[in-house]
Protein backbone atom coordinates (compact mmCIF):
# COMPACT_ATOMS: atom_id res chain seq x y z
CA UNK A 1 0.00 0.00 0.00
CA UNK A 2 2.82 2.25 0.84
CA UNK A 3 4.52 1.46 -2.33
CA UNK A 4 1.24 2.43 -4.16
CA UNK A 5 1.38 5.64 -2.30
CA UNK A 6 5.03 6.71 -3.56
CA UNK A 7 4.05 5.82 -7.16
CA UNK A 8 1.14 7.62 -7.50
CA UNK A 9 3.01 10.63 -5.52
CA UNK A 10 5.94 10.70 -8.33
CA UNK A 11 3.29 10.12 -11.06
CA UNK A 12 2.02 13.84 -10.16
CA UNK A 13 5.55 15.04 -9.59
CA UNK A 14 5.92 13.75 -13.34
CA UNK A 15 2.40 14.85 -14.64
CA UNK A 16 3.47 18.41 -12.85
CA UNK A 17 7.19 18.57 -13.83
CA UNK A 18 6.03 18.36 -17.90
CA UNK A 19 2.90 20.27 -17.15
CA UNK A 20 5.09 22.76 -16.46
CA UNK A 21 7.63 22.26 -19.64
CA UNK A 22 4.72 22.74 -21.50
CA UNK A 23 3.36 25.78 -19.91
CA UNK A 24 6.82 27.44 -20.11
CA UNK A 25 6.88 26.43 -24.31
CA UNK A 26 3.50 27.79 -24.32
CA UNK A 27 4.42 31.45 -22.62
CA UNK A 28 7.22 31.20 -24.33
CA UNK A 29 5.79 31.45 -28.12
CA UNK A 30 3.08 33.75 -26.79
CA UNK A 31 6.04 36.28 -25.64
CA UNK A 32 7.05 35.78 -29.15
CA UNK A 33 3.68 36.29 -30.24
CA UNK A 34 4.08 39.34 -28.31
CA UNK A 35 7.74 40.84 -29.19
CA UNK A 36 6.86 39.50 -32.88
CA UNK A 37 3.65 42.37 -33.20
CA UNK A 38 6.04 45.14 -31.84
CA UNK A 39 8.87 44.59 -34.50
CA UNK A 40 5.87 44.88 -36.41
CA UNK A 41 4.58 48.00 -35.52
CA UNK A 42 7.90 49.76 -35.13
CA UNK A 43 8.63 48.93 -38.94
CA UNK A 44 5.17 50.12 -39.93
CA UNK A 45 5.53 53.23 -37.98
CA UNK A 46 9.40 53.94 -39.04
CA UNK A 47 8.14 53.26 -42.80
CA UNK A 48 4.96 55.42 -42.84
CA UNK A 49 6.70 58.57 -41.23
CA UNK A 50 9.61 58.09 -43.36
CA UNK A 51 7.21 57.60 -46.71
CA UNK A 52 4.78 60.16 -45.50
CA UNK A 53 8.12 62.90 -44.79
CA UNK A 54 9.07 62.28 -48.60
CA UNK A 55 5.66 62.67 -50.00
CA UNK A 56 5.13 65.91 -47.81
CA UNK A 57 8.26 67.20 -49.01
CA UNK A 58 7.82 66.68 -52.90
CA UNK A 59 4.58 67.88 -52.77
CA UNK A 60 6.11 71.20 -51.40
CA UNK A 61 8.61 71.24 -54.12
CA UNK A 62 5.33 70.83 -56.53
CA UNK A 63 3.95 74.96 -55.02
CA UNK A 64 1.34 73.09 -52.37
CA UNK A 65 1.51 74.53 -48.76
CA UNK A 66 1.95 72.36 -46.03
CA UNK A 67 -1.34 71.60 -45.31
CA UNK A 68 -2.22 70.86 -48.71
CA UNK A 69 0.71 68.48 -49.09
CA UNK A 70 -0.08 66.70 -45.16
CA UNK A 71 -4.02 66.49 -46.01
CA UNK A 72 -3.24 64.76 -49.78
CA UNK A 73 -5.44 61.36 -49.22
CA UNK A 74 -2.33 60.02 -51.16
CA UNK A 75 -0.37 60.81 -48.48
CA UNK A 76 -2.52 58.44 -46.40
CA UNK A 77 -3.61 56.27 -48.80
CA UNK A 78 -0.79 53.32 -49.08
CA UNK A 79 -1.07 52.24 -45.26
CA UNK A 80 -4.86 51.51 -45.39
CA UNK A 81 -4.12 47.87 -45.91
CA UNK A 82 -1.06 47.87 -43.86
CA UNK A 83 -2.75 49.29 -40.90
CA UNK A 84 -5.61 46.88 -41.42
CA UNK A 85 -3.35 44.38 -41.53
CA UNK A 86 -1.28 45.39 -38.00
CA UNK A 87 -4.93 45.80 -36.70
CA UNK A 88 -5.79 42.21 -37.03
CA UNK A 89 -2.13 41.22 -35.67
CA UNK A 90 -2.81 43.09 -32.57
CA UNK A 91 -6.02 41.87 -31.88
CA UNK A 92 -4.87 38.32 -32.93
CA UNK A 93 -1.56 38.72 -30.05
CA UNK A 94 -3.72 40.80 -27.62
CA UNK A 95 -7.11 39.70 -27.38
CA UNK A 96 -7.71 41.82 -23.84
CA UNK A 97 -3.97 41.45 -22.87
CA UNK A 98 -2.88 45.02 -23.43
CA UNK A 99 0.74 46.56 -23.59
CA UNK A 100 4.35 45.87 -21.13
CA UNK A 101 5.90 47.22 -18.69
CA UNK A 102 9.63 46.95 -17.63
CA UNK A 103 11.21 43.68 -18.33
CA UNK A 104 7.98 42.56 -20.25
CA UNK A 105 9.62 38.85 -21.86
CA UNK A 106 10.31 37.56 -18.29
CA UNK A 107 6.81 38.94 -16.91
CA UNK A 108 4.59 37.51 -19.76
CA UNK A 109 6.26 34.55 -19.28
CA UNK A 110 5.86 33.70 -15.86
CA UNK A 111 2.02 34.94 -16.32
CA UNK A 112 1.57 32.63 -19.22
CA UNK A 113 3.10 30.08 -16.90
CA UNK A 114 0.83 31.35 -13.98
CA UNK A 115 -2.25 30.97 -16.09
CA UNK A 116 -1.69 27.20 -17.27
CA UNK A 117 -0.82 26.11 -13.56
CA UNK A 118 -4.10 27.53 -12.69
CA UNK A 119 -5.54 25.86 -15.65
CA UNK A 120 -4.14 22.66 -14.31
CA UNK A 121 -5.22 23.19 -10.63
Amino acid sequence: MENHRKENHNQKINQLHFNTENAYKRAEKSMKELKGFYIHLFIFLSVKIFLTIGKIYRNMENGETFKEAFSDSATFGIFGLWGIILLLHFLRVFGKRIFFGKDWEKNKIEKFMQEEENRWT
